[in-house]
């Protein structure tokens, strides 16, 4: 029954460790896609490209808290929680604005 228990316990360690390894290599996508999008929007000047870096620029800010305060690993982490909250409620907004102007 200990081997089982053991197994079970190192299973569910490695799924765990899977899923972080996810959420990180998503929050670098993001970062990374930013970064693309606002050279190009300093090459062209236009309102889509100006709209495609501000919701880009969200989820970038977005995923560089997440990576700031995901090893905390705490579910209240004060200021990161709040600010995660705000700037959330700028992606269906810029979204649309975004789909508006493409």
């Amino acid at each position: 029954m200990d081997t089982l228990a053991r197994h079970r316990a190192e299973t569910v360690e490695g799924v765990v460790r899977i899923a972080e390894f996810l959420i990180t290599a998503t929050y670098v996508g993001f970062i990374t896609l930013f970064a693309f999008v606002l050279s190009r929007t300093a090459r062209e000047r236009t309102r889509a490209n100006l709209d495609a870096a501000l919701f880009f620029g969200v989820l970038a800010l977005l995923s560089a808290v997440g990576l700031v305060t995901g090893p905390l690993r705490s579910t209240d982490v004060g200021v990161g929680n709040d600010l995660r909250r705000v700037v959330g409620l700028a992606v269906p907004i810029l979204l649309l604005r975004l789909l508006l102007n493409v």
